[in-house]
C-alpha cells in the first residue's frame, strides 16, 4: 500500500518501499509493485517522482 502525504497545498503518494514520492497514485502503486517483486528501481517508472521522500 503507498503512503498518502499531504501538505498546504498538495498531496502526495509515497512508494514504502523505496520512499519516493509521486503526484499520481497509479505511479506510486506502480512503483511500490516493481520495488517490491524485483528489489530494484524502475527507470521507467521513476522518471515520474517529484522529490525523495528522505
Amino acid at each position: 500500500m503507498v503512503k498518502e502525504i499531504k501538505n498546504e497545498k498538495e498531496v502526495y503518494f509515497e512508494c514504502e518501499a523505496c520512499r519516493l514520492l509521486y503526484k499520481e497514485k497509479s505511479w506510486a502503486i506502480k512503483c511500490q509493485e516493481w520495488c517490491s517483486q524485483n528489489k530494484s528501481c524502475n527507470l521507467g517508472i521513476i522518471k515520474h517522482v517529484i522529490k525523495d521522500g528522505k
